[in-house]
């Protein structure tokens, strides 16, 4: 009997259960209406199975904290990295569990704010101030859209040197297959799309825990 207890006790450590579960690591994931899920010509909708459900599905050693908001991209680059939005990501992020901070601004709501020298220095500011709280922080580049502006092209390059700069990891999005069809409006993704950046990102945090040591 006391042999059988000792086992049963072995297994149930080795399981997980009564010996406490496998402590997960947060991430913080600040977006705009393509990491919220919605779109631009219905801004009620949001998709059934949103990003940050996607990507705790296929979580395997983290757990994302939703901070997007839809037209997030112009909201923080307006002023080029000052004013009410900055102060308001300072204070959230220092309140956060986050040990990582998963930044996946630059959508097709950036051509809206006053030019690629303001989203510079904005992108900027936030990695600025997310180190500053000792996070861990991502970049994320633009998702594929039928808008044929060449100003999203240049945008993402920016958000690519900007990473490259900055010394932080960058998930090039645009090498998820996409066709016209897997965009809601044009701008925005559709679920089967949205799943498979999902899936991108995913792979990247979990090793990112993995092999880095990360955890909070």
């Amino acid at each position: 009997m006391a042999q059988y207890k000792i086992i049963l006790a072995l297994v149930l450590t080795l399981v997980g259960c009564g010996g406490g579960s496998a402590q997960k690591t947060y991430v913080g994931m600040y977006g705009d209406s393509v990491s919220w899920g919605s779109c631009a010509v219905c801004p009620a909708y949001r998709l059934e199975i949103p990003p940050v459900r996607q990507l705790n599905e296929l979580a395997k050693s983290y757990e994302v904290i939703d901070y997007s908001l839809p037209g997030a991209t112009v909201l923080y680059t307006l002023n080029g990295g000052h004013g009410l939005p900055f102060d308001n990501f300072k204070e959230q992020i220092a309140k956060s569990p986050e040990k990582i901070t998963l930044l996946r601004f630059g959508g097709a709501d950036a051509l809206l704010n006053e030019g690629e020298v303001d989203f510079r220095l904005g992108l900027e500011q936030l990695i600025v101030l997310a180190k500053a709280e000792e996070k861990v922080v991502i970049l994320t580049g633009i998702v594929w859209t039928t808008l044929p502006d060449v100003r999203l092209d240049n945008y993402n390059a920016i958000i690519r040197e900007i990473a490259d700069t900055q010394k932080v990891p960058f998930i090039d999005l645009r090498s998820v297959t996409y066709s016209p069809s897997d965009s809601i409006d044009g701008l925005h993704p559709n679920q089967e799309y949205s799943y498979r950046i999902s899936a991108l990102i995913s792979e990247t945090l979990n090793n990112l825990v993995k092999y880095h040591g990360i955890s909070n």
